[in-house]
């Protein structure tokens, strides 16, 4: 079984401790396989959970044929649950994504002759295969595989879906019929390119050319590469990455200091905010930028206490304030 994060795996292991079908298995986690798979290969009744190894860990021909994908795989660390969760740019990862879904279900058919089942659990996963957008993304033959499961998976009783999980297993005669439905589906589709593929590809050289200038304390030459990487950057799919190279824009004409520069960095802000409104702070930015053009004020100390304040606030949630009561008056006892 593979989970996308370590209290995911915790939860299913838990969850398989208390599941009478499964209460005889050995489990094992990646750490008890990354050295050897033989004792978990050697094993009658096995599972192992292993947690965001969607690559790196295979299993040939019968050293295992049961699969199971519990949850997306969409985040995997805090950058991309950023991207994704407060910038509205999940179109960012669609290509990760397909790469992680594709290497997770490859993990135990690893030539073209080898064969497993492949169980799917968990609502965002449930819903990704079912869009057709998402499987078009996909290799045709995979397509094929996600749409023969999906129809034999409807109205199907337990016991007809576990008598076709038996024949699929044995893999004789009685497949053939059904593998070769399989094929004539493949031969039929084809893959589609990811949404705003185009538009990324034409961006990525002005956004490497801002890292080079940025680095070299060319504020101005930054700049005007943010520039041209925005006007590839079109389209609502990529409003939330245009946030991002707007805030970047911003950065580059303040640090490059002249009034011209300012007011650019004013009006960046200004429209980085209106692009991702799940970020309230961008707002804030065009605070030190005064109409007058007044020198922008920076204190670092403080910039870093307001920050840190919002990570805590952001730990108490928004739903009520009894938690951050409680934490206030726990201070005022500390004090007296």
């Amino acid at each position: 079984m593979l989970t996308p994060s370590n209290p995911a795996s915790e939860q299913v292991a838990s969850l398989a401790s208390e599941t009478e079908a499964v209460q005889g298995f050995k489990v094992f986690n990646a750490t008890d396989i990354e050295t050897s798979k033989k004792e978990f290969v050697d094993t009658d009744n096995a599972l192992a959970i292993l947690a965001n190894r969607y690559d790196g860990i295979d299993f040939l021909g019968d050293e295992c044929r049961y699969l199971i994908l519990n949850g997306l795989p969409e985040s995997t660390n805090l950058q991309e649950r950023f991207f994704v969760s407060r910038l509205g740019s999940a179109v960012l990862f669609c290509n990760r994504l397909k790469t992680r879904v594709t290497q997770a279900i490859g993990r135990c058919t690893r030539s073209s002759t080898d064969y497993a089942l492949v169980l799917i659990t968990g609502d965002k996963l449930h819903e990704f295969f079912y869009k057709i957008e998402n499987r078009k993304c996909l290799h045709p033959e995979a397509q094929a595989e996600i749409i023969f499961g999906i129809e034999q998976s409807k109205g199907a009783s337990f016991s007809q879906l576990e008598e076709n999980i038996n024949l699929f297993i044995a893999h004789g005669k009685e497949w053939d019929a059904a593998d070769a439905a399989i094929i004539g589906l493949r031969d039929s589709l084809e893959q589609s390119p990811l949404p705003a593929s185009n538009e990324l590809a034409s961006s990525v050289k002005y956004e490497v050319r801002y890292q080079d200038c940025l680095w070299n304390e060319d504020y101005s030459g930054a700049l005007n590469a943010s520039k041209d990487a925005l006007s590839h950057l079109s389209g609502n799919d990529l409003r939330g990455y245009r946030a991002l190279w707007l805030y970047l824009c911003g950065n580059a004409s303040f640090m490059a200091g002249s009034l011209s520069d300012l007011d650019v960095a004013r009006e960046s802000y200004r429209s980085a905010a209106s692009a991702a409104e799940r970020l309230p702070w961008l707002r804030g930015l065009t605070r030190f930028f005064p109409e007058t053009h007044s020198s922008p004020v920076y204190d670092p100390i403080i910039s870093e206490q307001v920050e840190s304040m919002e990570f805590l606030f952001e730990r108490f949630g928004k739903s009520n304030s009894r938690k951050i009561e409680k934490y206030f008056n726990e201070i005022r006892q500390g004090l007296e």
